[in-house]
């Protein structure tokens, strides 16, 4: 079929309404007219019909009164047109406003669904990997690993689960308790180990001593799998991947470096928008999910260069009791 050709609407032309200096304008001169001639007219009319300065003055009264009654009439009709369009527009744009809300919170809502079933996708590759080295005869050495492996993922699909059942019902059904990061880390790297992107590379941690936070430690373990599953995709086959943490008095600094390409700078900003990729087959939800993570736990996430080559994620989150100030003060300001 031949296509259509599409003609743009024309442009409609601005109406007096869009410009409000040129209408005020107008207006003050034609009512400076209209007075200039009333006045003219009026003054002329009471000077023939008056035979003394009494009777001048008495109609130059009357004449003011009527004067200051007929503008009063007019002003008030003005006026009362003017508030009432105004109040039709306030109206009309509260339901905009109101429907705009409304959009974005089922837009949200479903972003986030989303951005669940993507990590959930991500466990199971690891389950499904585990499950491949549990043959029927389980003469592997290493059943015992595998088969704990593959019981925390399901708890961690379990979890994801509950969590997608649950939006929009109410608080966080996990909640907050003191997490130990540096155990999470161990944790998460030697659960994640096994994933297809990730065995492909040489992964190793630099670890310094007990780190405690308040923390969903199930959000902090998807948040962790997000970012090494995004290093390894950057770094390729035989890349390497470093995970480093540190704690200071404050804040807790968790970075996940690369031997990639890296991020360039004009991507550093909109990497974490929903839906926005680089990869041919990239939903644009794992950096997503990083960033609501932090966010969710008063803490930040940047993109810069690594000293492996590519990219470094940094994460930074308050510590215990920087956490527990900062819930205070949230709370009161409630």
């Amino acid at each position: 079929m031949p296509q259509q050709e599409v003609r743009p609407e024309p442009e409609a032309a601005p109406g007096l309404s869009s410009r409000p200096l040129v209408v005020s304008a107008i207006l003050a001169f034609l009512y400076v007219l209209l007075c200039t001639v009333y006045i003219t007219i009026s003054t002329n009319f009471a000077a023939s019909l008056s035979l003394t300065v009494a009777q001048l003055e008495n109609i130059e009264l009357w004449k003011g009164l009527v004067f200051v009654a007929v503008t009063g009439v007019a002003y008030f009709g003005a006026a009362y047109v003017l508030l009432r369009r105004l109040s039709t527009q306030e109206a009309r744009i509260l339901r905009q406003e109101n429907a705009l809300v409304a959009a974005e919170g089922r837009s949200m809502a479903g972003i986030f669904a989303s951005s669940i079933a993507h990590d959930m996708g991500n466990l199971l590759t690891s389950v499904r990997l585990n499950m491949h080295f549990l043959n029927p005869v389980l003469e592997n050495s290493g059943k015992e690993t595998a088969v704990a492996q593959m019981k925390q993922g399901i708890g961690d699909l379990s979890d994801l689960i509950t969590r997608l059942a649950t939006i929009g019902r109410g608080p966080n059904p996990f909640g907050v308790r003191s997490v130990d990061l540096a155990g999470v880390v161990r944790s998460v790297v030697a659960f994640g180990g096994s994933h297809a992107s990730i065995r492909r590379c040489r992964l190793s941690t630099v670890v310094s001593g007990p780190v405690i936070v308040e923390a969903d430690e199930t959000l902090i373990v998807r948040m962790l799998m997000n970012l090494m599953i995004n290093a390894a995709e950057a770094a390729g086959k035989g890349g390497r991947i470093e995970i480093r943490l540190r704690g200071s008095a404050t804040d807790a600094h968790l970075e996940v470096h690369d031997s990639g390409p890296g991020v360039p700078e004009a991507m550093r900003r909109t990497i974490f928008d929903p839906f926005y990729t680089s990869k041919p087959n990239g939903t644009g939800l794992g950096l997503l999910s990083v960033k609501v993570c932090a966010e969710e736990h008063q803490g930040t996430v940047t993109v810069t260069d690594s000293d492996l080559g590519g990219a470094c994620f940094a994460v930074s989150l308050p510590v215990r009791a920087a956490a527990d100030a900062a819930l205070a003060v949230q709370a009161g300001t409630r």
